[in-house]
């Protein structure tokens, strides 16, 4: 198992071409949007900039 430090991604760097790669998020949900069935979240980091 590789560390997850080493295997670490910012939010900008995640593509389509991670599609079928388990990815963890850190932060908070800073709201959660519903799309007729479909669920979207927005997360918040520690400076408060926006990830989604």
């Amino acid at each position: 198992m590789s560390s997850p430090i080493l295997n670490r991604k910012y939010a900008n760097e995640i593509t389509a071409d991670n599609d079928s790669e388990h990815v963890r998020i850190a932060g908070w949900v800073y709201e959660k949007v519903d799309l007729g069935g479909v669920f979207s979240s927005c997360a918040r980091h520690r400076r408060l900039r926006r990830v989604i």
